[in-house]
């Protein structure tokens, strides 16, 4: 259960590229099984949520050809992110696994993201004892309530709170260990029993299509149908367009460079009127930053821009990031040669970095050092640049195969409903 047609980086798409690709691997390591994604009706109206049409319609393609059965589920036309909302599609999406369970001898129902955080108890109200024996529940969730910085949508605490709940009391039922610093999050501020997690780690699907390099002569068309000069390094940021992600800050931290580089600024707005997207024009004009502004977002202009050696750095500002993909999706972007990536050092972009190796980090929040670290990128020599470049690659390619974490959690859920089931 996920989300289809929203988002800068979604570990649903890699799912779908890894299943359109790497079944037959994955069958041979776990044993045969089928894939059902359950995803919100985007025909509805959606207040306060913008859908990415070209996305959803090119999923579609990627779900169909990689054999997975969509289930598209109703709801009304009030706005997503709301708990009511989220008991709505919770019920829609117990109803169609009510209906798995009597074709399958066992369930693995992998719940993605806040909105299915109530569906446990929608579960219980519609499957039999014997299919809910049959059936294993794992909260997957990349952000929370208890992050500080988050947006608060109301009843949202209490559903993620009793879902940790459930799972420190409910053998059937389990978190995923997304990434360290979030599963601590879970553990410390939650309660969350950590044996109760099972690893699913956030990964890329290595050889989609969107991640590898493009050639530079494709690059340049890309960058120079956005008007991008390249007379200066190019500093980029980018993300939704959220005052948890600090686009401002970036704004900010860069502006005293203004002579020595480029800015480009990708931001995916919520709604077509978002009013941060609006903050970010009004920075930028009073900045005297030469940039380039892009209020919406697909892969094709970060990762041409990530394929350019004259792209300098990829700079987060993010105040309070839990996983997150942007240093993974550059350090593949940029194999060959390309930007350093700059992350603050807390929260979840930090832990995927090793400072001064593979990236460079700065106090959370400290737009002084932000400035700083971007200013100790552009004095970077090429070969300095090249080597950490090289090395974030590498550590991305050891660490971050959605196959490989895939394959090992599904034989860590199914195991452990194995052995509880011949207990």
């Amino acid at each position: 259960m996920a989300n289809l047609y929203h988002g800068i980086g979604t570990q649903t798409r890699y799912l779908i590229s890894c299943l359109g690709g790497h079944r037959a691997e994955l069958v041979d390591a776990v044993g045969e099984f089928d894939v059902h994604l359950l995803v919100p009706d985007a025909s509805y109206s959606r207040p306060g949520y913008a859908v990415d049409e070209a996305m959803l319609a090119a999923n579609r393609l990627r779900v169909e050809a990689a054999d997975i059965t969509l289930w598209e589920l109703a709801h009304d036309d009030s706005r997503l992110f709301h708990i009511d909302k989220w008991h709505q599609v919770s019920a829609e999406a117990a109803r169609v696994v009510s209906v798995l369970a009597e074709r399958y001898d066992e369930v693995l129902v992998v719940a993605v993201d806040a909105i299915y955080c109530v569906v446990g108890d929608h579960l219980d109200r519609l499957l039999t004892p014997g299919q809910w024996e049959r059936t294993s529940l794992v909260y997957t969730l990349y952000s929370s309530s208890r992050i500080p910085g988050t947006t608060q949508e109301p009843g949202r605490d209490e559903g993620e709170l009793a879902a940790v709940m459930r799972a420190n009391t409910d053998p059937r039922v389990f978190f995923a260990d997304v990434g360290t610093y979030f599963s601590a999050h879970l553990v410390e501020d939650f309660g969350l029993d950590p044996t109760r997690l099972r690893p699913f780690i956030q990964a890329l699907s290595l050889d989609d299509p969107e991640l590898q390099r493009r050639d530079r002569a494709e690059a340049l068309e890309e960058v120079r149908s956005w008007n991008i000069p390249l007379d200066r390094p190019i500093v980029l940021s980018m993300g939704r367009a959220d005052p948890i992600k600090g686009l401002d800050r970036a704004i900010r931290a860069v502006t005293p460079l203004r002579e020595r580089l480029h800015f480009v600024l990708i931001a995916a707005p919520y709604t077509p009127e978002d009013a941060e997207i609006r903050k970010y024009r009004t920075l930028l004009a009073e900045s005297g930053l030469r940039h380039t502004l892009v209020p919406r977002f697909d892969r094709t202009l970060p990762r041409s821009l990530c394929s350019l050696h004259e792209t300098a750095a990829v700079l987060s500002a993010s105040l309070g990031e839990p996983c997150g993909q942007v240093p993974q999706e550059a350090a593949l972007w940029a194999q060959g040669g390309g930007p350093v990536v700059i992350v603050p050092d807390e929260g979840g972009l930090a832990a995927q970095i090793i400072p001064g190796t593979t990236g460079f980090v700065f106090p959370q929040g400290d737009i002084g050092a932000m400035t700083r670290m971007v200013e100790t990128v552009l004095d970077q020599t090429p070969e300095e640049r090249d080597r950490m470049r090289a090395a974030a690659t590498r550590k991305v390619l050891q660490e971050r195969d959605f196959t490989r974490s895939l394959g090992t959690f599904l034989k860590s859920v199914w195991g452990v409903r194995q052995a509880v089931s011949h207990g």
